[in-house]
């Protein structure tokens, strides 16, 4: 499928939202003297983000039997707009905000609405600083795209400047990292030094006590092997017996970078992830 035609899809899907004769769900959002109704379509909403799936699955359709109404009164009108966009076309723009404090961005794989931006500006490289002339694309999420390096390959490779973000099964942690340098995928394993990559965690949706840890052998910053997903260091290892079976070796644990980013370093099982590149506009 071409570049292209995603890029027209995604449009076409963005403009579904203006959309004022077949949406079945309304959104009232933000508190007062800030709030505003928005209207969306179930299906779209539950099949990409189990966070409104939950929401919608707990309010039932009015008198009617034709809209559901749901509040968010955590959520600026102007942060969500940004968030309904990414759900249906899958693209964060950061068009039009003045500084990194106010991106919020929404990690649809683990259905959590949070902030990564009070630190984001600390740990990726300084050319991101004006992040009004950027957007997050999204390359890969597991549940839609499979958990196979073959898929992570097609997807990722020949990308630069990408964001992973990790779902632990069972917890409420989120880890990942960032990697400036391209995905490849050779036969055998190659390390590829950098000294920008960083890898971080947080858990319970508080991006306030996030740990981040800056690569410190640069010379095992990233790892590139056809058998693997993301790969930093031997950190954070995402892997797979052969390049078309699902991944069963996940771990995360001290090695090349500063920190430990878990309480408990050891083999973890993925619920789900997504990795995003940082596009100019």
């Amino acid at each position: 499928m071409s570049t292209q035609f995603l890029s027209k899809l995604s449009q076409n899907y963005i403009e579904l939202l203006k959309d004022d004769k077949y949406y079945d769900v309304t959104i009232e959002v933000g508190e007062d003297p800030n709030v505003k109704i928005f209207r969306a379509h179930m299906n779209i909403l539950c099949y990409r983000s189990p966070y409104l799936q939950r929401n919608l699955a707990s309010n039932k359709r009015n008198n009617d039997n034709f809209l559901v109404h749901i509040k968010l009164p955590n959520i600026s009108p102007e942060i969500f707009q940004i968030i309904l966009e990414y759900i249906y076309g899958g693209i964060l723009s950061l068009d039009g905000q003045d500084t990194l404090d106010f991106l919020k961005i929404l990690i649809v794989d683990s259905g959590i609405v949070s902030t990564i931006s009070s630190w984001i500006d600390k740990t990726v490289d300084k050319k991101f600083a004006n992040v009004n002339e950027y957007k997050f694309e999204l390359l890969l999420r597991g549940s839609r795209d499979g958990f196979t390096p073959k898929k992570f390959h097609e997807l990722c490779d020949g990308k630069h400047n990408t964001i992973t973000f990790i779902k632990i099964r069972g917890t409420e942690e989120i880890i990942g990292g960032y990697n400036p340098l391209k995905w490849e995928s050779p036969n055998r394993g190659t390390w590829s030094k950098t000294k920008e990559s960083f890898i971080f965690s947080f858990k319970d949706k508080n991006i306030k006590d996030a740990i981040i840890s800056n690569v410190k052998y640069e010379e095992y910053a990233i790892l590139y092997n056809s058998t693997v997903g993301p790969y930093f260091g031997s950190d954070i290892i995402i892997g797979a017996y052969s390049e078309s079976v699902d991944y069963t070796n996940s771990w995360c644990r001290k090695c090349y970078y500063e920190k430990e980013i878990r309480e408990t370093p050891d083999k973890f099982s993925m619920e789900d992830y997504e990795v995003f590149q940082i596009k100019k506009q």
